[in-house]
């Protein structure tokens, strides 16, 4: 019996702390490969919300979360602002070193294109982001 409920609070456990597909579908309609990060202005500044990732010319894809981007946009955004990240894959080198260094350098770095999408945005395009605009 104790053998059973063990492995029943793992099973519960390690299914709970799967990483999923987001709600949020970013679509790539140009010619080339571009990757993507998941970005909020919270109370200490900007911080990732997801994992990135890179999406091939003309197809699409969701950030990987435990829990859904909405949580962190509803409560710690200011403004309910998400703002997507992208560049080319060649810049990835780049852009995880001003990640490690400080996430607010690549606002500044010139190799990002920055779309902002208000939660209110999000919903009227059912969490379908266009790149490029």
């Amino acid at each position: 019996m104790k053998k059973a409920i063990l492995l029943l609070c793992f099973t519960v456990l390690a299914s709970s702390c799967h990483y999923k597909k987001d709600q949020l579908l970013i679509r790539n309609n140009s010619n080339e490969q571009m990757c993507y990060e998941t970005i909020i202005n919270g109370k200490d500044g900007y911080y990732r919300v997801s994992a990135g990732g890179t999406v091939e010319a003309h197809a699409e894809d969701s950030p990987i979360r435990r829990s859904p981007i909405i949580g962190p946009l509803e409560e710690n955004a200011a403004g309910h602002i998400l703002y997507i990240v992208f560049y080319k894959p060649t810049h990835k080198f780049i852009i995880d070193n001003i990640k490690a260094d400080n996430i607010d350098n690549i606002v500044k770095s010139g190799k990002v294109t920055i779309s902002k999408y208000t939660l209110d945005e999000l919903n009227k395009m059912k969490w379908v982001v266009q790149y490029p605009k």
